[in-house]
């Protein structure tokens, strides 16, 4: 059972995405205090708020098509980036985004990440061995090295 075949959840996502637009309209200073209009009025609210329910629909299609045309069944960061193919500012701080955070998650890794623990296990084997070649081949900084299988 998929998660919005629920008549029940799929209203109170479709409420959580009212309130969240609601609430981002009356924070937003350039929003909240123009100088024509002092409030948007609640029908105005409820159909940006039924745009935006409708876009994440399609956008929630789209990865799943994107992620299953890859044969894959998790959506990965390409997959959303590829829904912001058209426009070329956001697809470009989505990607500057999803290489921040892999940055980050690579820096809290002990030793600095994968790169290190090849670093450490390529120094650890001898130089004049024919299996400090074979290692210094297999690691990449990608890539986990199961221990066992370098002997």
């Amino acid at each position: 059972m998929r998660l919005c075949e629920n008549k029940e959840s799929l209203a109170r996502y479709h409420a959580a995405v009212h309130f969240t637009v609601g609430n981002i309209i009356e924070d937003c200073p350039s929003f909240s205090q123009p100088v024509d209009v002092k409030k948007f009025d609640r029908q105005t609210i409820a159909a940006i708020a039924e745009i935006v329910f409708r876009k994440i629909g399609i956008l929630a299609r789209d990865l799943e098509a994107f992620a299953k045309h890859a044969k894959r069944t998790k959506v990965t960061t390409d997959d959303v980036i590829l829904c912001a193919r058209r426009n070329p500012f956001l697809a470009k701080k989505l990607r500057d985004y999803a290489n921040r955070v892999k940055d980050e998650k690579q820096d809290k890794l002990p030793n600095g990440g994968l790169a290190a623990l090849g670093a450490a296990v390529a120094a650890a084997v001898p130089a004049g061995s024919g299996a400090s070649k074979n290692i210094k081949q297999r690691i990449n900084v990608g890539e986990v090295i199961d221990l066992s299988q370098l002997e």
